[in-house]
């Protein structure tokens, strides 16, 4: 699994969280994944998560980026590639579901 935190204006970032096959492999499982936002540190500490992005790498592409970043490259575009795809679009207000408001477990 790869988080990306991406700042997109003064005060708010997203993050796109790409998921091998492995990865779904074991969600499909019930083996939950988790974010820890906490350890991105400064400066995505100091601003809002306007959303998160789930997609699928490959392992190919996982090679390639980690050599782009490895190279200092700048890995935005091919990030941009690997979300391209969509189908719904929440940012024109297509959502599967609309917001629900769960009751805390205890």
């Amino acid at each position: 699994m790869m988080l990306a935190p991406l700042q997109i204006n003064a005060e708010e970032y997203i993050i796109i969280c790409a998921l091998q096959d492995e990865n779904l492999e074991r969600i499909k499982q019930k083996d939950p994944a988790q974010l820890q936002i906490y350890r991105l540190g400064e400066p995505f500490s100091k601003l809002k998560l306007r959303e998160v992005h789930l997609t699928h790498i490959t392992d190919k592409e996982m090679e390639v980026i980690q050599t782009m970043i490895s190279n200092g490259e700048d890995v935005r575009g091919f990030l941009k590639k690997l979300c391209s795809g969509w189908k719904y679009r929440p940012d024109k207000g297509d959502n599967d579901l609309p917001p629900a408001t769960l009751k805390p477990v205890n």
